[in-house]
């Protein structure tokens, strides 16, 4: 799957962040084991394919949901989508995560 340069650029400097420098000096090569999954928070599911559904189901261990809409002049119907309907989704989802151990929000 295609994923844009701008949020690979977005991932990258999201992991300099403060609250990652203790993972940084227990590991530094952790950002070598982050895969970037594309979805679409306005559709049902995350707009996840299965197989990715999957992956995610069997291979992950760290949630990160970091996608909301905060400009106040969005219509509500999108708003809702994004900002309720695919965290309700990404929780339906990690209940069924094999190894999950951190759900960060």
């Amino acid at each position: 799957m295609y994923v844009s340069n701008s949020i690979k650029e977005y991932i990258k400097t999201y992991l300099w962040f403060q609250c990652f420098e203790p993972l940084r000096k227990l590991n530094p090569y952790f950002k070598e084991k982050i895969q970037i999954i594309q979805g679409d928070c306005y559709k049902e599911c995350l707009g996840l394919s299965p197989v990715d559904q999957e992956k995610i189901k069997n291979d992950v261990t760290t949630i990160f949901h970091i996608a909301a809409i905060v400009r106040f002049d969005q219509d509500l119907r999108t708003a809702t989508y994004v900002n309720v309907r695919s965290t309700r989704d990404l929780l339906i989802l990690a209940k069924c995560i094999k190894n999950l151990r951190v759900s960060i929000n």
